[in-house]
């Protein structure tokens, strides 16, 4: 199952790996995605410029969210639920209400796309970087710009100058909301570290021989991972208050995207041959394993994991694969 025309989402029970349903979808599901914050609903990007809101135990839809300006490139929900907003590859940035479907507004601040967005803890500031460089800083209420900063061109009190002419690609925002992660694809194999709300330059990680597509912050924003893809065999653990490498940490070849456990002490990393594992990041020990009848360990362009999210209580893992597939494991 999973082929382009005829996508597929299924559930499991990541226990015994026994299959709890299976159901073809009406387009190829996309690999942008999140969970609510208490793990029940799910929104995933279609390829019909549809943003599907599901129910993570049924995996049944319950709203359907239309953003027919822009293809999504990143999704998140508001800290209550009550909200989805996305970020597109045109640069603009929507919000839905989550339980009825019903836009709220289109933000316009970037002129590139949108490659991250989040929302403080309170729920009342959106952050949004953009491959424009700039991060900007919102009113959730009222959808006001309240201020927009420069990134990756402005790092030269972090790298002296060596960022000047680079553009986001990748990006992911603390916790908190106050800082911001991002890589430059294909331009830079580095990871750079700023403030979110004046863009400047906290520190820049290199350590990775390939760009960098995977990043993300651990539960309490004190580290954070990276992963480049192309066969790589580790991520990089960060120590983000130091600004220096704690460790590679070796979790088996074709890494294709990697999540922090609710723990922070382990990861679950996704490969290209499918394969789902959770390695502790000090030991680099896998602690467990999650398969089903799609993964096949020679099969690099079927059902690969593309990304992935894990409940804020670890019951969850969803996981959107290269075939257009979206596994949903309830543990």
């Amino acid at each position: 199952g999973g082929e382009a025309g005829n996508p597929v989402l299924e559930l499991w029970d990541a226990e015994n790996g026994r299959e709890l349903m299976s159901s073809k979808g009406q387009a190829r599901w996309g690999s942008r995605m999140a969970l609510s914050p208490d793990g029940r609903r799910l929104a995933v990007a279609n390829a019909d410029k549809t943003i599907r809101i599901l129910d993570v135990a049924t995996a049944a839809e319950t709203a359907s969210l239309a953003c027919p300006k822009d293809w999504v490139a990143c999704i998140a929900f508001s800290p209550d639920g009550g909200v989805v907003i996305a970020g597109g590859t045109g640069g603009l940035i929507l919000l839905w209400d989550a339980k009825t479907g019903a836009e709220i507004r289109v933000l316009k601040g970037h002129g590139k796309p949108v490659r991250a967005v989040s929302f403080s803890p309170d729920g009342k500031i959106i952050r949004s970087a953009g491959s424009d460089n700039a991060v900007c800083s919102w009113d959730a209420a009222s959808g006001e710009m309240l201020g927009k900063a420069m990134v990756a061109g402005n790092q030269a009190a972090a790298d002296g100058g060596q960022g000047q002419g680079l553009q986001l690609q990748d990006a992911a925002f603390s916790p908190d909301a106050k800082t911001l992660l991002f890589s430059c694809g294909y331009q830079d194999s580095s990871v750079r570290h700023c403030d979110a709300g004046t863009g400047a330059g906290i520190h820049v990680f290199q350590g990775h021989g390939t760009p960098v597509f995977t990043l993300v912050f651990s539960p309490d924003g004190k580290t954070a991972v990276s992963a480049a893809k192309w066969g790589s065999d580790s991520v990089g653990l960060w120590d983000l208050e130091k600004g220096a490498l704690i460790r590679p940490v070796k979790t088996g070849p074709g890494v294709n995207s990697a999540v922090y456990a609710p723990d922070g002490k382990s990861i679950w990393v996704g490969h290209s041959s499918g394969a789902l594992r959770r390695v502790d990041l000090e030991t680099a020990a896998e602690l467990e394993g999650l398969k089903n009848r799609l993964f096949k360990e020679d099969d690099t362009q079927g059902a690969g994991i593309e990304s992935m999210v894990v409940s804020a209580d670890g019951k969850t893992i969803v996981t959107a694969n290269v075939n257009g597939t979206i596994c949903i494991y309830c543990r």
